[in-house]
């Protein structure tokens, strides 16, 4: 029911709400405009409020995104740290997240990474400089190292390399052989 303000034609001048019948109010239009209105005014306003919720999500995707971009590059760097805990962690963390196989490992520097222990097996470590890096019980049981470069790189004995890889001939050097150089130099200086 709709009331109106009526100024009462009386001497105190107060106001009092009246109800107006329903039969004048359908005579007027007044509830069919009223309906048209809010309506009108709804659409409009939902219209707006699935645009900006539209916005607000792709703008939320975005952010998360480079979020995840970053959050990988951070951890790809993480795997090429001198320190073992922090490289295991981070391979890891890039096997989990199947990064070691996607190819995000390509033509990455890992030079002096001190991977020993590290489970990289079947990653796709093509053009990836491996330069000085520890490989000391290293799984690299089907690694693609396709150009990589393992110069100086140190493995011992329970270090696998994938099958049919010539790691000699890359430069790699054993820890028997670096430990037998320096007993043969602390001999020669007694």
């Amino acid at each position: 029911m709709i009331f109106v303000v009526i100024r009462m034609r009386v001497k105190s001048k107060k106001r009092y709400l009246r109800p107006i019948p329903e039969a004048a109010i359908r005579e007027s239009g007044l509830l069919r405009f009223n309906i048209t209105l809010i309506t009108t005014i709804l659409h409009d306003f939902s219209t707006e409020m699935i645009g900006i919720g539209i916005g607000v999500w792709g703008v939320d995707e975005l952010n998360r995104w480079r979020s995840g971009k970053e959050y990988k590059r951070e951890i790809i760097r993480q795997m090429a740290s001198r320190s073992n805990d922090f490289a295991l962690d981070a391979a890891r963390i890039a096997k989990d997240e199947g990064w070691l196989r996607d190819g995000s490992l390509m033509a990455k520097s890992f030079s002096g990474a001190n991977l020993s222990g590290a489970n990289l097996w079947g990653a796709n470590l093509e053009f990836a400089n491996l330069t000085k890096a520890n490989l000391e019980s290293t799984d690299l049981t089907g690694v693609s190292l396709f150009r990589a470069t393992l110069t100086q790189a140190v493995f011992d004995d329970n270090t696998r390399w994938p099958e049919g890889f010539d790691y000699r001939s890359k430069g790699v050097i054993s820890i028997h052989d670096i430990n037998q150089e320096l007993y043969k130099n602390e001999e020669e200086w007694e």
